[in-house]
């Protein structure tokens, strides 16, 4: 993602759950960045997302499971699992 994009997903996140609260600044603590990931999946995966949907979503923003964008970000996670 560009870093407008990022921040996009990171205000997505906080507006959705404002228990989240911070900056944008502190994504870069993984318990924190955890927290907004989960945050953006409770406002735009479906109920039941499989792995492959919330891991397009991530990438490829609300509607990211449906755009074929997101197959090749897929493909390497899927890869990735593998190793």
């Amino acid at each position: 993602f560009p870093s407008h994009d990022r921040r996009e997903y990171w205000q997505d996140a906080v507006e959705f759950d404002k228990t989240i609260g911070g900056k944008y600044e502190d994504c870069m603590d993984k318990a924190y960045a955890e927290k907004i990931v989960r945050a953006y999946w409770a406002r735009y995966a479906p109920k039941g997302a499989t792995l492959e949907q919330l891991a397009r979503i991530h990438n490829g923003g609300p509607k990211g499971h449906t755009r074929s964008a997101t197959l090749k970000y897929w493909k390497k996670i899927v890869k990735e699992i593998m190793l």
